[in-house]
């Protein structure tokens, strides 16, 4: 088998080792080690795993060592991005985060491949599919990243590693395993602050829907972060038959609509979830950045219905 390194053949039943033997280590290129009587079979595998442990423990000590120094650059505030470029410059090997909707979180080094979108469909639906991780996806491995309670983040975050994971060293395994890890600890961060967001967010949405006077949409658009903006796209989107998954679309809405422009998004006195997204580049130009990421989640979830209406906001 290929796991066998050596073949230690104990000497007191003959007093030698077997010739048949011997020619059968030569054939299949196997070691062959000769065991004297007065050394026990006890003291043979001491030795082994003996070494085993010290291989285990200076991995563990390694492992230590990244833990420690992935958890001194959250602390000081660096950003996943430049932890990715120091991993990739450790394994040799190109990683990416995205998301379930497929924008990606950690940008890659400049001048470093980047996946395309057809990749990221591929990888998405595959990796929203999977129970257990890291799983193979074409050429890459994918790992989960932080949570996956759908229903309260819109879905989970993953970790695309630039090799198959048959080829992937276990020590590269382990340290892109630990930086799923920390990246969970830095999303975990950020999801403690959704409450306040969405309650801002609803704030404008309650202003849009009751109709309130302009000044009224400005103050909750002030205190949303979005006043400086002239214009504005609001959206309207939901899973058709299932009301109860508003949270789902709230979260992936947003998730979506955070390379269009800055954005709130919000739920109605009936359940529908709203958007309201600053205009930083042509309207078209967002409605298809909008759409091309809502098409993993489309293709995900039963149903995905995304519908937008062009609205100007008076100043």
């Amino acid at each position: 088998p290929d796991e066998v390194v050596a073949l230690g053949a104990g000497e007191e039943r003959f007093g030698h080792i077997p010739d048949h033997l011997v020619d059968a280590c030569v054939r299949h290129g196997l070691t062959l080690f000769a065991v004297p009587v007065h050394v026990s079979f006890g003291r043979v595998t001491d030795e082994v795993m003996a070494g085993h442990a010290h291989a285990r423990i200076g991995a563990l000590a390694a492992s230590l060592a990244r833990q420690r120094q992935l958890l001194d650059a959250v602390a000081s505030g660096r950003a996943l991005d430049e932890m990715a470029v120091e991993l990739q410059s450790t394994t040799g090997v190109e990683c990416w985060i995205i998301t379930a909707t497929g924008r990606q979180v950690v940008a890659v080094s400049p001048g470093a491949r980047t996946l395309d979108s057809t990749a990221v469909d591929t990888l998405t639906a595959a990796a929203l599919r999977a129970k257990v991780f890291p799983i193979a996806v074409g050429e890459h491995t994918v790992l989960r990243v932080g949570s996956s309670d759908v229903r309260r983040t819109g879905g989970p975050w993953f970790l695309v590693v630039n090799r198959h994971l048959a080829e992937l060293p276990v020590d590269s395994l382990d340290a892109f395993r630990e930086f799923a890890a920390i990246s969970g600890l830095v999303r975990a961060r950020e999801l403690d602050l959704v409450p306040a967001i969405n309650r801002l967010a609803d704030r404008v949405v309650d202003g849009l829907v009751a109709q309130v006077p302009a000044a009224g949409v400005r103050a909750a658009l002030d205190d949303a972060g979005l006043g400086e903006g002239r214009d504005w796209i609001v959206l309207c989107a939901g899973i058709e038959g299932r009301p109860d998954l508003g949270s789902v679309v709230r979260a992936s809405l947003r998730d979506v609509l955070i390379e269009v422009g800055p954005c709130v998004v919000g739920q109605g006195p009936d359940g529908e979830v709203i958007a309201v997204v600053e205009v930083r580049s042509p309207v078209g130009e967002s409605d298809r950045t909008a759409r091309r990421h809502a098409r993993c989640v489309r293709s995900t979830s039963s149903g995905w219905i995304a519908s937008s209406q062009e609205s100007r906001v008076a100043s």
